[in-house]
């Protein structure tokens, strides 16, 4: 009896190391580029660590109460061993977190990887040139032809002709499992001026590029995500869209917006409001953390001036 209760316990033991091991080795297996890094090994665990306590809980309890049924002991443990692991590798929300780097955080080859990719595009923008990034792009982009690609251009070009762009901020995200995944991304800026990221990505690896121009009415932000495909970058994501007006950003416009309506001056404030309102999402993916505050400001100024000035008004 105590050999088979033995033998139980090895299995299990075998099935927890197999369930702890079994991201890591996926990702060496397809050759991820960030088996240098250590904090993505140590996400690497995190949802191996997880399961294995599942099974452990699971496992004692069936042994609690089914001690001597020996044989259905080992046909659950099976059972559930392979329901765990096909749960390790499926899209469960909340199972899976993520490695995030920001700016210098970065590996500095990773980094210009990218930065060559980047001044490529631009500059294939500015030569008229969309195969340039029609070639890029993931297949299930490129699927859909490139005449999508030579809409982009055609207005991205006269948005950017004559701007020379800088880097604003990027981001490198690393899923802990081989799959795609949809994460959220905290700017890391100053307090007013954080934002969030909402991306589905199409791969493990995920960088956002985000670049800015300055010193015009309106400024622009060119945003690109690319995704590590076959451990090369590919883009996912090209867009622009304004960054500033009149060198202030929906922040800052809305900041004195909130500063007029606080000494009563609600039309003023209503005006600033709809500008910011203009470019509330310099790319669809980014969320201002203040977006709701914004658009809460702006119905409850325009409640008032409805209430305080009633149309029509009546002419004397």
């Amino acid at each position: 009896m105590y050999k088979i209760i033995s033998e139980n316990w090895v299995r299990r033991l075998i099935f927890v190391f197999l369930l702890l091991i079994a991201c890591p080795v996926a990702n060496v297996i397809l050759g991820s580029n960030n088996l240098n890094d250590f904090g993505f090994w140590a996400i690497m665990f995190v949802p191996g660590v997880m399961v294995a306590l599942v099974y452990l809980i699971i496992s004692f309890f069936f042994w609690l109460f089914l001690r001597k049924r020996y044989k259905i002991h080992l046909v659950l443990d099976i059972v559930i061993f392979v329901i765990l692991l096909i749960v390790l590798f499926s899209p469960v929300p909340n199972l899976y977190s993520e490695l995030s780097r920001h700016n210098d955080e970065i590996n500095t080859g990773i980094r210009n990887s990218v930065h060559v990719l980047n001044e490529r595009i631009i500059e294939s923008i500015r030569n008229n040139e969309p195969s340039v990034m029609y070639n890029l792009f993931i297949e299930e982009v490129k699927d859909q032809g490139i005449d999508n690609i030579r809409s982009l251009y055609s207005q991205f070009s006269p948005a950017i002709e004559g701007k020379t762009f800088e880097l604003y901020n990027e981001y490198y995200v690393v899923s802990q499992n081989w799959r795609p995944v949809q994460f959220t991304v905290l700017s890391e800026t100053v307090a007013d001026s954080e934002f969030y990221m909402h991306v589905n990505t199409a791969s493990n690896s995920t960088y956002i590029s985000l670049l800015k121009s300055e010193g015009d009415f309106k400024d622009f932000m060119l945003s690109f995500i690319y995704v590590e495909v076959n451990n090369k970058w590919r883009l996912h994501i090209a867009h622009l869209g304004i960054f500033k007006i009149s060198g202030k950003t929906v922040l800052d416009w809305f900041q004195k917006a909130k500063e007029l309506s606080e000494k009563g001056y609600n039309v003023p404030a209503l005006l600033r409001l709809t500008v910011a309102n203009q470019f509330l999402r310099p790319a669809p993916f980014i969320q201002y953390a203040k977006e709701k505050d914004i658009i809460a400001l702006t119905s409850e100024i325009k409640a008032n001036i409805y209430q305080k000035h009633k149309f029509p008004v009546q002419l004397l």
